[in-house]
């Protein structure tokens, strides 16, 4: 079988050679090694290079967008997936300004909206946001608000805390006025 009979065989119940292979996303610095290049693959880095590229004009976002799928095809292969996944989360449109050569801002609708992408080099780069805090929607969510409110009270203790060491990184960066999404 070939990764679409698979697929199709497994939404159809029928049985398969072997279980489907899929993966989500493809880390930018596996892709990389992987493929023996810079790989034009990953979240957080795309929204930042797609940032980039739509600054830079037409014809270097054309560049880009063609490189991602050339890229997320190598990469897919490489992975031995049967089903690929060519779409990551779209930077929202061309930035409204650049702050420096690594730092692109969205300046959209109220201030409060506002949202930075920088690039740290070769060390990372961050998708600015903020932290959200709250329960799922989910039937055992609603069955663990009633049957376990300690557990539920704990899960948003945690988010709490994880939402402001987010705001703290965002602090330590200079240079962005970070705003939440």
């Amino acid at each position: 079988m070939n990764g679409k009979e698979r697929i199709q065989a497994t939404f159809e119940g029928r049985s398969t050679d072997r279980v489907p292979v899929y993966q989500l996303s493809a880390s930018c610095g596996v892709a990389s090694e992987l493929l023996g290049r810079d790989a034009y693959v990953g979240f957080g880095i795309q929204q930042w290079r797609e940032a980039a590229t739509l600054w830079d004009g037409p014809d270097a976002h054309a560049e880009f967008l063609q490189r991602t799928y050339q890229d997320t095809l190598a990469i897919n292969r490489c992975y031995g997936n049967d089903l690929y996944r060519f779409v990551y989360p779209r930077a929202p449109g061309r930035p409204t300004r650049k702050v420096d050569k690594h730092t692109y801002v969205y300046e959209s609708g109220p201030e409060k909206n506002w949202r930075a992408l920088r690039e740290l080099g070769d060390e990372a780069a961050i998708r600015m946001g903020g932290g959200a805090v709250g329960i799922g929607r989910q039937e055992w969510w609603l069955e663990a608000v009633a049957l376990r409110p300690d557990l539920v009270a704990r899960s948003l203790d945690l988010q709490v805390a994880s939402a402001r060491r987010s705001v703290g990184r965002r602090r330590s960066l200079r240079g962005v006025r970070c705003r939440r999404v």
